[in-house]
This record gives C-alpha cells, structure tokens and sequence, in this order.
C-alpha cells in the first residue's frame, strides 16, 4: 500500500498488531523510498513487551543493535517523519525486516498518513500474513489510542509547572512499619499537568481547629508518557514531591497520595494526585542537590519567615543577653576577657533628673599609667551594613582626674611682696604641672626660693632657667618631664581616645580629631561619634552632666573623614588618668535629637543595634566559706 506525505513535519506511525516470538535481535531492514539528501524520511522505532507500555522512540540505526528478551513477545513500531518540503511515496509492500527466527518479514497494506501535530499521529493495525478477520476481543488498538489521546491532551491543555521530585534514602527503610523515615531532594524539571475542569482551588480561607490556611486540598492529573519522558522510564510521582505552580497561582504544593484511574480498560494512562499545601520537613533533605535548596528558599515563604528578623530582633531586645546575664569571672564573663586585678570599680551614680543612667565606673588612675585595664570580647566596629558601607556610632562616659599643681609657684601679689609657701623635695620635681609655670613665677625649693627666669621646650622636655637663689647657691636650673599623652580606649591602633593634659582627642585612622574646649577636672563627659562611610562624615558631640542634667557643650563634623572597614580588632582600655562607664559600640549613626534618650538609658532599649554593652558591672564573686 502506497501512503504520500507532502508537508515538512508529516509523520506516519506504523504497528504491527502481532509480537514477534522468541527473537533477540533484528538482523537486518530496509525502507524503499525515493528519497534525496534535502527531502526524505527521519525513520524512528519504539518497542513493548505487552503492546501498551512503549518505549520513547529511538532513531532507527540502534535497531539491529537493540538486544531484546528471547522470553517475552516483542511488538515493534515505526515512525516515519518527513524532513524538508515536497511530496514523498513509502509502499509499505516492500518494507521488509529479517530476525534471528524468522526469514524477511513484509508489511501488510493498511498504512496511514497524518500531521505531526494532529490529534492521533499515524496508526497502522495490521500486517502481511496475519488473519484478517474480526477479532472482538483485540483490544490493544482502543488502549494505545487512548494513550495517545492523553498525551495530546496533556501537551495541548496542560499547565506547566515545576516539579521536584523526591526519592526516599534507602538507609531509612523500616520494615516494621513499611516505610521510609527519610527523603532527599533528587532532580527539579518542568512538567505539564492536567487540572480536572480547569477548577483551580478557592482562594477563600479555610478555618481549621490549629490555623487559618488556604484550601487544604486538590487533585490534579499527570500524563504518565509526559512525566517518564521528563524523569525516565518506570518514574512515577512519590509522597513528598513538591510542585511549584508559577502560573496563575504562585504557590507550592506536594503530593500527598497518589492513585490510578479507572480509565479506559484500566490502562492507567495519567495518575491522579492528591495535593496539600507545602511544609518544610526536617525528613526532607538536600543532599547533593544544594542548587535546588537554594532555589527553593528562594521561592517559599511564610508567615513565620517574613517576620523573623523583626521577630528576632524583639526578643533580642525583650531578653537583652548581652545586658541581662550574670557577670562571674572571667570564663563566665560575657563582656570582658581580660580585667587588671589591680583595677578599681567604683560604685557610683549618675542622674539624668531622675533616671540613673550609670552606677559604675573604672577608676583608671588606680594602675599605672599605659597598663592594661580592660580587654571586651565583643564589639566589633567599623562593619559594613546591609547598604555595603561602613558606619556606625561609639559612646562613653569619661571623668578627667588630673592630680592637683604642687602649690610650689611663689607669685607676689600687688607688688607687696606676700606669697605662698610650699615645701616640696627636689626629687619631686617631675609630678609638677608645666603648664602651670610661668616666667616670673617663683619656686621654693629646699628653702630656697627661686625666680623662673625663663622656660623653654626641647626634646619633648621643658627646661626651666632659674636666677640665682636668694639666700645660697644652687643649681642654675632644674629640668622638669613634660606630661606625656596617654591611651584610654584603643581599636586595633585604628581608634584612640587619648588624654592629653586637660584636652581629649579622638584618633582615627592616622588623623587626630581636636577641639577647642576645656574640659574641667573631676567632671563627667559623655562623647558619641559617629561616622558614616555614604558621606564621609565623621561627627563628634560631646556632653557635661550639670547638676544632674545632660547638656551639649560641644558638637563638629568633619565631611573629609576616610571611613573604611575594620572588623578584626579588639576594645582595650588602659591605665590614665580617667575615669571610664557606659561603653556602647553601635551599628547605626545616633541621630543628633536622639542622642541624650539614648544616653540616658542604663539598660538599653534597642540591643540588636548594639554590639557592645559595658556598664563597667563588677564580678560577681562568692564569698569563700570555711
């Protein structure tokens, strides 16, 4: 029988209603057709064992290579596609194959011809040398076309989603309770489902006894051929696969039971399944499929993932850890991993009117000068935020304590000649205050009394030239060491708080940030700086606690700063003369009209947007009991 195709993309698909018997290869074919390099026919076969469940078609040249089952009958398709435009002639009488068992084997006459994309492709039913009488129970036709039908249906109708298919971990198998406690996430691909009626669940909420969630439940169809091509022959949809629709609802589900239909002669050509809205399972894992997890967070959320930063950030601020805990020694101390034994904490108060907003302090005078007091184990500064660039705000309490002038200075008063007189031995002489001297000024040394003549600065020492002595002779000078800067609070050399006589000065990154104010012996100050990477900025405000009221004495800022990151250095106080309280690192600048709210509070309010927490707190220490 002769059939034409005359279109590009025409097919003919060809059956033979009979299986071939106790063969295990086939030997040899032929195709007498009339074909040229630009217009001919591409030749594909498929093969089954039971004439309903095929394989995928495979290019006709892996047919005499194919090894088949002596045992098992074998039924052979061809599909015939033209390639390229114009007319081609295929006689089905000289299409012949030779096996193991049988002699050239010729095909009968009834050969059709349709469209690739047409409903049913191409079927043949029956071939040369067969009985071609009625046979009412052939049923195997009705089956394949209806396969065939549910195929065309699924790519014509179906939506496409994503599927993730899971497979279950061998090592979890529980015969006792016939089941499998663990799952990986194996393979993610695109498949095309079928929706019974195009009824897509209600998107009203449903009312159950724990929660209010969406429909609980809805069932959709998978084509079998369709989901084997996809995920290979003898695949099929698992309890905890997972499905994205992307399409019209944007929602994740995952199967919760899988059945067959009761479809035509029970041929089970789609499976009906169950789906219920997604849960994350700890029993689901991603092993060797870490894309895959990374693709799914990236698309499920909930209720309780939209709101955990917040939520976190609450009851960091409602438990404050850094704040709360007990401080022991120092294994238990959860701010410092280091205190100078010989460091003083005082117990005292200060009030912004009537709120205490510090207790404590560190007497730094108490060690020597430059020794270390302190070393904090958190608070790291200099970080970048989530915007990618650095900033940030530091705050402290500070209380110079420069000792008192020796009262050695012998000055007349109205040219009458009056004085004060104190005695002070030689070898004291290096406690004195050079700032305080002056020329002119008088000095009484031993009982002598000199008359500074003049006063000069070399070699980071000042060297004062005295007269001679009233009433004996000494030497003609003596020479004083001048008073030395020194370190109170340090970051990895990047930071510094440094006092320098009545002066503070900030240092940072190579520069010294001065000011033109005074600050006044045995009283409180309270700095914050902020700096910001955005802006260049760098901004120090400075307040004095008066009569238990915080106000502004001073404030500047300087818009040519270089901010940059530094996350790897530690906070170290060391031995001035100062005292030290309420140390707080922060993640964000403070804002100008925030600032005394903020530096008022004891216990800080919004934790998470600190990273250090000092309120120079005492240990706890047990009393030992014989």
């Amino acid at each position: 029988m002769i059939n034409r195709t005359e279109s590009e993309g025409q097919s003919l698909l060809i059956q033979l209603s009979n299986p071939f018997l106790n063969i295990s290869r086939v030997l040899s074919y032929s195709f007498d057709i009339n074909e040229t390099e630009d217009l001919y026919f591409y030749k594909e076969f498929r093969y089954s064992v039971d004439g309903f469940s095929f394989t995928d078609f495979i290019d006709i040249s892996q047919l005499t290579q194919t090894n088949f089952n002596k045992n098992l009958p074998v039924f052979l398709n061809f599909r015939l596609t033209q390639v390229g435009e114009g007319e081609l002639e295929f006689d089905t009488d000289k299409m012949t194959l030779q096996t193991d068992q049988t002699d050239n084997f010729c095909l009968g006459n009834s050969v059709s011809c349709c469209d690739a994309n047409s409903v049913v492709q191409g079927l043949v039913f029956n071939n040369c040398g067969c009985n071609d009488g009625f046979n009412p129970y052939n049923l195997g036709n009705i089956s394949l076309l209806y396969e065939q039908l549910c195929n065309t249906i699924s790519g014509m109708f179906g939506v496409c989603i994503g599927y993730y298919r899971v497979d279950p971990d061998q090592k979890s198998r529980d015969v006792i309770l016939k089941e499998y406690s663990l799952y990986n996430v194996v393979q993610y691909d695109t498949v095309k489902i079928l929706i019974p009626d195009n009824q897509l669940p209600s998107r009203d909420i449903q009312y159950h006894f724990l929660q209010l969630d969406f429909a609980a439940q809805f069932e959709v169809h998978i084509v079998k051929s369709s989901f084997e091509q996809v995920f290979g022959i003898g695949s099929r949809p698992m309890q905890h696969d997972y499905l994205y629709f992307e399409q019209y609802m944007n929602r994740m589900y995952e199967v919760d039971a899988v059945a067959q239909p009761d479809d035509v002669l029970f041929g089970s050509a789609y499976w009906r399944v169950s789906l219920v809205p997604y849960q994350k399972r700890t029993a689901v894992g991603f092993d060797n499929a870490e894309d895959i997890k990374i693709q799914t967070d990236d698309i499920v959320t909930n209720i309780e993932d939209v709101f955990k930063e917040e939520r976190e950030i609450e009851y960091d601020d409602t438990r404050k850890p850094n704040q709360y805990k007990t401080i022991g020694t120092l294994s238990d101390d959860y701010v410092r991993s280091y205190l100078h034994k010989g460091l003083n904490i005082q117990q005292h108060q200060l009030h912004n009117g009537y709120t205490v907003i510090s207790k404590y302090c560190y007497d730094l005078t108490s060690i020597p000068a430059n020794d270390l007091a302190v070393t904090f184990r958190k608070g790291k500064a200099f970080a970048k935020s989530q915007y990618g660039y650095v900033n940030g705000a530091i705050s402290f309490f500070i209380n110079l304590q420069t000792k008192p002038v020796p009262k050695t200075i012998l000055k007349f008063k109205e040219g009458k000649g009056s004085f004060i007189t104190a005695d002070i031995p030689l070898d004291k002489m290096e406690k004195l205050r050079y700032e305080s001297l002056q020329k002119y000024d008088y000095l009484k040394i031993d009982r002598r009394l000199y008359c500074i003549k003049n006063i000069e600065t070399i070699d980071n020492q000042i060297k004062i030239e005295l007269n001679e002595p009233l009433h004996a002779e000494l030497k003609d000078f003596v020479t004083i060491k001048q008073i030395q800067k020194t370190d109170v609070l340090v970051y990895d050399d990047n930071f510094k708080v440094v006092v320098n006589g009545k002066n503070i000065e900030i240092a940072y990154n190579g520069k010294s940030y001065t000011s033109n104010f005074t600050f006044e012996n045995d009283n409180w100050y309270i700095f914050v700086i902020n700096y910001n990477e955005l802006a260049n900025q760098f901004s120090i405000f400075v307040y004095q606690e008066k009569e238990s009221k915080l106000q502004k004495v001073y404030k500047n800022t300087w818009n040519d700063a270089t901010i940059k990151e530094d996350t790897t250095g530690e906070w170290k106080l060391y031995g001035s003369e100062c005292k030290f309280t309420n140390f707080r690192v922060w993640k964000a600048p403070i804002e100008e009209d925030e600032q005394i709210s903020v530096l008022q509070q004891y216990v800080v309010n919004d934790t998470h947007l600190t990273t250090l927490v000092d309120n120079a707190t005492p240990e706890l220490l047990l009393q030992k009991t014989k």
